[in-house]
């Protein structure tokens, strides 16, 4: 069974969630990426099209679309 955690963040560079749970993906604003990067060198890191981010329900749609569309069998969506 496929099973993936996945944290959309928004504004928050430093991911502590990825302290405790390091395979996350997290999904972030094309404009942020960098910097969530530069503060999360380890971390599985995904930019989203501008747009996308800054509205919840948006993000965590996209957030099950494109991983179910990657056949996935169950997505977790967690706090950053």
């Amino acid at each position: 069974m496929d099973i993936r955690v996945c944290i959309p963040s928004y504004k928050r560079p430093k991911v502590e969630t990825l302290d405790y749970i390091p395979w996350a993906k997290v999904y972030v604003d094309e404009g942020e990426y960098e910097e969530y990067k530069k503060q999360n060198p380890e971390g599985n890191i995904i930019s989203v099209p501008k747009g996308i981010q800054g509205n919840v329900s948006r993000i965590r749609n996209y957030i099950l679309d494109v991983n179910f569309e990657d056949g996935a069998d169950a997505v977790a969506i967690i706090d950053d």
